[in-house]
């Protein structure tokens, strides 16, 4: 995560162009409305060390998910790409300890879920290379004009037909075609290429025995209403590091309120729902997320927004989110929670580990008694 000011500047350079309309491709199938609230994933992001030991990894995760009564996750998977000529490799030139997971790796995870009856999906990022760590240089920033710009799309899309052939024999429910790729999603060149790549995909899924999959992009929050291309798609996602609240009022120990922020991310909520029904589409929040440091409601988007340790704050707007989604049906799906823990994998500040207060508060909210 970068500094959300130099995000805000470039994303309302293309609020101009609000983009309410696309051209469709192929038929729409609409993602199922939950039984009676939103349900709650977790992402699962696989930086770092490529593919470990599949089995024991894979098992020790999923056992944790079910004991939590989570029955749903995205994985995450990802690329590298040279911000100069849009090559994408599955290793950083810079970093040789990067690597990106194996196709294999990720087909093992999408089946050892179905053991424990959790639904999988795939969702695929890419990071732009650079000599410091992952997410350092924001992916929304990556962009491309000509034929680099012709090149990247291809190369993209061979790289999600790939990951879409082992989304399909796994029979998941979703596919995310990118994460917050702002300036792509602005480029009025690329928008071809968005369509066909989304095409592609269609066609695949709608020629493979599991056609029900449904198709995602996650949009940076601030980027959304400028995606040109949600009508071709299943379901919008937004990446909701929304504020929950303003400096002041989320300075000190167990500040704010809970109410307060209830009240701010219902406002938040009523804006996308208006948003959803405007496009005829379910809508996800694809990433949501908070750390345990002072002032995390007021800047979600940092990993350490202060130097104050504050676990109270980020369970109080947990606690209010749980509330908020049991008042969203239909129109919100679920909300992915950024991220579950992993074994022998980089984590960070928002880490969700198991056995802790906020894993049992997830837990009940995910109880059967709940639905």
């Amino acid at each position: 995560m970068i500094n959300q000011l130099v995000r805000r500047e470039f994303l309302k350079g293309g609020a101009a162009g609000l983009a309410l309309c696309a051209l469709p491709h192929g038929a729409i199938v609409q993602a199922a409305p939950p039984s009676k609230f939103p349900s709650l994933a977790v992402h699962l992001p696989l930086w770092h060390q490529g593919s470990l030991l599949a089995k024991g990894f894979w098992e020790q995760i999923f056992s944790q998910l079910a004991e939590h009564q989570l029955g749903q996750c995205l994985i995450l998977t990802y690329r590298f790409v040279d911000p100069v000529t849009g090559k994408i490799s599955n290793r950083s030139q810079y970093q040789e300890t990067l690597t990106a997971p194996n196709v294999d790796f990720l087909a093992h995870g999408l089946e050892a879920a179905k053991s424990y009856n959790i639904q999988a999906s795939l969702y695929p990022m890419l990071e732009i290379d650079n000599n410091k760590t992952i997410g350092t240089v924001w992916r929304g920033y990556l962009n491309f004009f000509g034929v680099t710009l012709k090149n990247f799309f291809q190369q993209y899309t061979a790289l999600l037909l790939e990951l879409v052939d082992i989304s399909l024999a796994a029979q998941t429910p979703y596919f995310y075609v990118g994460s917050e790729l702002a300036s792509l999603t602005h480029n009025s060149a690329a928008r071809g290429h968005w369509e066909q790549l989304i095409f592609e995909l269609r066609t695949k899924i709608q020629n493979s025995a599991h056609s029900s999959m449904n198709l995602s992009y996650a949009a940076h929050w601030e980027e959304y209403l400028t995606v040109p291309f949600w009508r071709q798609l299943d379901q919008i996602g937004i990446n909701a590091y929304f504020p929950l609240t303003d400096h002041e009022t989320a300075r000190g120990i167990g500040r704010p309120p809970q109410t307060v922020i209830e009240n701010n991310l219902s406002r938040q909520l009523a804006q996308l729902e208006r948003f959803a029904n405007l496009q005829k589409r379910p809508l996800a929040l694809s990433e949501f997320g908070l750390t345990r440091f002072d002032q995390t409601t007021a800047r979600p988007w940092q990993q350490s927004p202060s130097e104050i340790n504050d676990p109270n704050e980020q369970l109080t707007a947990y606690r209010a989110l749980f509330n908020i989604l049991k008042t969203q049906d239909p129109w919100l799906t679920s909300v992915n929670l950024w991220h579950w823990q992993l074994p022998e994998r980089m984590g960070s500040a928002y880490n969700i580990s198991a056995n802790t207060e906020l894993a049992q508060m997830i837990k009940a909210y995910s109880l059967p008694d709940n639905l």
